[in-house]
């Protein structure tokens, strides 16, 4: 098989970002992908290891990275989550911050949040929220994606390679703000208690076959 063809299967092709927390010291989150935008860890985040391998834990009172938002239309984000937190209830905002880009008011933004116990992955301008069927906030390592497809807005949640939501909405362009936080919801509220694993963005909304491929792989 070509390397095109293994990129293809994988999905590698259409990597945006990708961020192992492999550095020893220092706030710098290094992005492994071609583009190399790096990020930058703030308060007490503290370098780990787990399952998905090198990790950064989140306390919950000031812990959080800035990375820049590299996706906005069609897109895939994928990444190790072990937490016993609960975040709110109703809108992605009102839960705990995992990554996300939220701007106050009717923006065209987006998120990924523990509300109550579930994943949620909403967009704006309208807040549009869904949530996983499974919880997640179990102590336990799970591999959480999410992927979004802008010509009819479909939007999907993948928990340890399977599909637990979908539903449809907004068809804009999710490109309000240059940047995303993780560990927190943007707007400076709502800190995450908890570890996050690999994290990697594509520009493509990945198939179930791709998604559940990698939650195998990482393991």
């Amino acid at each position: 098989m070509r390397q095109g063809e293994i990129d293809e299967c994988s999905g590698e092709r259409y990597r945006a970002a990708e961020f192992r927390f492999a550095e020893t010291a220092g706030s710098t989150l290094v992005d492994s992908s071609a583009y190399g935008k790096n990020g930058t860890l703030y308060g007490g985040a503290v370098r780990g290891s787990g399952e998905p391998g090198h990790t950064v834990r989140f306390n919950g009172l000031d812990a959080y990275g800035v990375i820049k938002r590299n996706v906005s239309d069609d897109f895939t984000i994928m990444f190790w989550l072990k937490t016993d937190d609960a975040g709110g209830e109703g809108a992605w905002y009102n839960g705990k911050g995992i990554i996300d880009g939220r701007r106050v008011g009717a923006a065209n933004d987006f998120g990924i949040s523990l509300v109550g116990g579930k994943l949620a992955f909403g967009t704006g301008p309208d807040g549009f929220t869904i949530r996983s069927a499974s919880d997640v906030n179990d102590g336990k390592w799970h591999h959480c994606a999410v992927t979004r497809r802008r010509s009819d807005g479909r939007i999907r949640i993948y928990v340890d390679g399977k599909p637990e939501a979908e539903a449809h909405g907004s068809k804009n362009s999710l490109f309000s703000g240059y940047e995303l936080s993780i560990g927190r919801i943007h707007d400076g509220t709502n800190y995450l208690r908890g570890e996050i694993g690999c994290l990697r963005m594509y520009g493509e909304s990945l198939s179930s076959r791709i998604i559940m491929s990698h939650a195998n792989r990482e393991r």
